[in-house]
């Protein structure tokens, strides 16, 4: 359990506004309020900024940033990071906390993205989250960073053994390809 929570304080040490952990983001919300990947429409849920890097996360409708099930983050960082390095960087943290952990970085020929792909979960087994980082440069030179995560009541090997391997197959090209969707439902998202 240990090495899961310094891997969450790495990932998510963040200064938030927004709702509080526990708490449910409110109703309605609309426009970059809510990003939309794989059919899933999430709705903003913390915001928040440090050290070059600005941070918007998001989860299903009446889930707690405590308690879910799918999280999707985009973090845009100043123009001086590099994708590449940034990518690296997570695997080299993933590796440190979960040297078991299945952890891969591919670039992406088409895009040029640099994408992460890791399972991890604690000790005790109660649950395992699966992740997708994508970093890449947007026009204006800042890198961004788009995640998106699936989180199971169930242990990691069990976990691999059923689910892993269509999820993986589906949502990797789905990220690298075309990533998270900020300000459109899924109902409203362009067809794939």
């Amino acid at each position: 359990m240990r090495g899961f929570v310094s891997l969450s304080i790495v990932v998510w040490a963040l200064v938030w506004s927004g709702p509080a952990v526990g708490q449910t983001p409110p109703e309605g919300n609309t426009g970059d309020d809510v990003v939309s990947f794989d059919g899933q429409t999430l709705v903003l849920a913390a915001q928040g900024a440090n050290d070059g890097e600005q941070v918007l996360e998001f989860i299903p409708q009446g889930e707690k940033l405590d308690a879910w099930t799918r999280l999707a983050s985009v973090r845009v960082y100043d123009k001086s990071r590099d994708p590449k390095v940034l990518a690296g960087n997570l695997v080299k943290q993933v590796k440190q906390a979960y040297p078991q952990a299945p952890c891969a970085l591919m670039e992406h020929a088409a895009t040029g993205a640099a994408v992460v792909d890791f399972v991890v979960g604690p000790a005790d087994g109660s649950f395992v989250e699966f992740n997708i980082f994508k970093y890449s440069r947007m026009d204006d030179g800042r890198v961004v960073a788009e995640q998106y995560a699936i989180r199971r009541s169930a242990d990691v090997r069990g976990f691999l053994t059923r689910e892993f391997a269509g999820l993986r197959a589906r949502l990797l090209p789905l990220m690298a390809e075309e990533g998270l969707r900020l300000g459109e439902p899924a109902e409203t998202a362009p067809a794939r």
